[in-house]
Parts: structure tokens; C-alpha cells; sequence
């Protein structure tokens, strides 16, 4: 097959006229930060998602580390989390002050393992961070039964999966409370940004609060310099700076109608794939469960043994295809390695993360440049 006249990008975001127009709108209208199409965005996402509330702020790492703030979790608290992850997940709970324990994954669907999970809580296990890898959703029953028995709380690390779904509900409905990811490469993105649902209130308006310094109603920052608004604000508490803009929102409304769609087409891509690869010997695919729509927001494979990830990355890349790892773990990287101070063996996690590539799914690209990346992997996978 005949090679694209461009390079192919790894994930490259698809707009349209509909949001650079609503930025020009929010540009010209002189309010930048957080206001009415922020709130708007919040809206939308938490009627889309099914749950009480959303609140929006400027990353899916802000949202995590407002979730487990709220739990004022202390030192000798744990919080379970996979290492098979990016590092907004171990971070966060350190910035907390708890301590990260680490879980293994199941090696079909790479989400966390139950079971493992199950061995590692304590008594001074506070909370556990299940990632829907992927896009697709853990084992939620296992894990929400667990959690329940030993008064867990479960914060979902939901970065890859808006719009997936566990058992016909939307994620972001589905616990005590959800973070979403709208970093470029995600399915919906705001350039930079992130969610945090919930279907308690009270939680959604603390959130809320942390995310703005603490100011005991951010709601009335959105209005300080405008017509109605008064320069009068109380600090209540230790908050961050977590806020998302306008000019960031105003991307999300437009992405959010959208999402579906997004998704269906990665669907599509994925279906090539597939079909492509079932009779390639050295190449193999996690599985779907039968009761979770995926978000498809990667398109993981796993090479044989035998093959080396790196040099297919490489080949790959000469015949203009980007491709990326997704994840090497975190017990791996030299700041885990330092902070547990001892070698953890999580063997699921390290055998996945010496075979697996990520291959270009998002909606920009192609049939033929899908079909192209299956033709030229199959034949270097061998």
C-alpha cells in the first residue's frame, strides 16, 4: 500500500469551526477565566456522564488530587492504585502525604487485578484508584464489593474513558467519584484540562471550593469584576489553584457533542486492526469484556516474546507512523524506585510493559492510513 504523503501522528486531536469560533467568541468577550462557559461545560458533561455534578478544573491531576484531599487522608494512610499507569495516579497520593501501595493487572484486559487488589488491603487502606486503561472499564463490581466490605473509598482514575461504560452506566456514574482527562491526545480535550464527577453534592461543592484557594463560594469569583459582582471573598480553608477557563471550556462544549462520534470512528480503526491481526502470529490484543462499552481511547497491542517492541517502534517511525508505550510502570521509573526503596515485583505489569505499543486510533486519521499501519506492522511483526 502506497505510504501517506504526511507523517501520522500518534494522536492528534480533531476540531472543528465549531470551537475555534466559541474561543474567538469567549476572546472577545474580555472574560478569559473561569465563568459562565465553564459552568456551562460542567453542565453538559455531568448530564452526558449521568451524575449529580461535575466540577471542571485544568487537569486530570488536579481532579484526582482534590478527590483525595477531601478524604483528609493522613501519613500511614494507603491508597491502592496499578502501577501500570501515568504518574498524575502515584503522585497524587503523595502529594497527600499517604502511602502508595501498588497493584498488579489482569493480563487480558491490563485494568487492575481484583484479586491482587484484594491481598494488599490493610487496615490503614483509605482509598484505591482503579484505572479504566484504555478506555476501558475495570472490574467495578469486584472492586466497588471490596472496597464496600473494608469502608474503601473507590476514586476512579478515569482519564482515558469518557464516554465508556460498565454494565450499560456511563463511567463518571459509576462510584463515589470519577476524573476525567481532557489533555490534547484524549477523546474529548480542552488542550488542557480535566472533570471530576460525582453524585454527592456535598463532595462536588468542596471540590469545588479546593479548586479555587479555598474561597468559601467560588462561584461568586466568576462575577467579581462584573456589574453584579463585589470584590468581598473568605478563604475557608487550604485550597489550590485548580481552576479551568473559559478558553479552555469553550473547546469542551463543542468537543462533548461530538464524543460519540469520536469514539464510533475509533471503533472503526480498532475493527481494522483487528481483522488485520488475527492471523499474525506475533501480535496479540487485550480483550473486551462483554458488559463494557470501550472508550477506545488507545489501541494497545502486544508483541510476542520473541519480537523486540523497540525495534518495531523504530521501524515503524521510518515508514511514518507514530506510535507510543502506554505505560511503563511506575515501580520502574527511578523516583518509585527511590521511594519504596526495595524491588517490587508486579510480574503482569513488567511482562506487558516490555511488549506492548499503542497504534494511532484517533478520529483524524484515515481508513487508509489505518489500513496502511496494519499492512506495515503485520509485516514487520512478522
Amino acid at each position: 500500500m502506497k505510504r501517506p504523503d504526511r507523517f501520522i501522528s500518534f494522536s492528534p486531536p480533531l476540531l472543528g469551526e465549531e470551537e475555534i469560533s466559541e474561543v474567538t467568541d469567549t476572546l472577545r468577550s474580555q472574560w478569559l477565566t473561569t465563568g459562565k462557559k465553564t459552568a456551562k461545560f460542567q453542565e453538559h458533561f455531568s448530564a452526558y456522564c449521568g451524575s449529580q455534578k461535575a466540577v471542571a478544573m485544568n487537569s486530570c491531576t488536579a481532579c484526582l488530587h482534590t478527590a483525595l484531599a477531601l478524604l483528609e487522608l493522613k501519613a500511614g494512610d494507603e491508597v491502592i492504585a496499578p502501577s501500570f499507569t501515568f504518574a498524575s495516579t502515584g503522585h497524587t497520593v503523595l502529594y497527600t502525604g499517604a502511602r502508595l501501595v501498588l497493584c498488579d493487572i489482569l493480563p487480558d484486559t491490563l485494568t487492575m487485578n481484583p484479586e491482587h487488589f484484594a491481598s494488599l488491603i490493610t487496615e490503614h487502606t483509605r482509598a484505591v484508584m482503579p484505572v479504566h486503561y484504555a478506555g476501558h472499564p475495570c472490574e467495578l463490581d469486584e472492586i466497588r464489593s471490596l472496597a464496600k466490605k473494608n469502608n474503601i473509598i473507590v476514586i476512579e482514575d478515569a482519564a482515558h474513558a469518557a464516554g465508556a461504560e460498565y454494565r450499560g452506566v456511563k463511567i463518571g456514574n459509576t462510584g463515589h467519584a470519577a476524573c476525567f482527562s481532557f489533555y490534547a491526545t484524549k477523546n474529548l480535550t480542552t488542550a488542557e484540562g480535566g472533570m471530576l464527577t460525582t453524585n454527592n453534592i456535598d463532595f462536588a461543592e468542596k471540590a469545588a471550593r479546593l479548586s479555587m484557594y479555598g474561597i468559601s463560594d467560588s462561584r461568586e469569583m466568576a462575577k467579581r469584576y462584573s456589574e453584579t459582582g463585589t470584590w468581598e471573598y473568605d478563604i475557608a480553608e487550604l485550597g489550590f489553584k485548580y481552576n479551568m477557563p473559559d478558553t479552555a471550556a469553550a473547546i469542551g462544549i463543542h468537543q462533548l457533542t461530538r464524543l460519540d462520534k469520536f469514539i464510533e470512528r475509533r471503533k472503526a480503526h480498532a475493527a481494522i486492526y483487528r481483522s488485520a491481526f488475527k492471523n499474525c502470529r506475533n501480535i496479540s490484543l487485550p480483550a473486551e469484556r462483554s458488559y463494557v462499552k470501550s472508550a477506545q481511547h488507545l489501541f494497545p497491542v502486544l508483541f510476542s516474546r520473541s519480537v523486540s517492541r523497540n525495534r518495531i517502534y523504530d521501524e515503524l517511525k521510518k515508514h511514518g507512523i507514530g506510535t507510543s508505550v502506554h505505560f511503563k510502570p511506575l515501580h520502574m521509573h527511578t523516583f518509585y524506585k527511590n521511594y519504596f526503596q526495595k524491588n517490587i515485583s508486579l510480574p503482569v505489569c513488567e511482562d506487558v510493559f516490555s511488549r506492548i505499543l499503542c497504534l494511532p486510533v484517533s478520529p483524524v486519521h484515515t481508513e487508509d492510513e489505518i489500513n496502511y499501519i496494519a499492512e506495515t506492522l503485520t509485516e514487520i511483526a512478522g
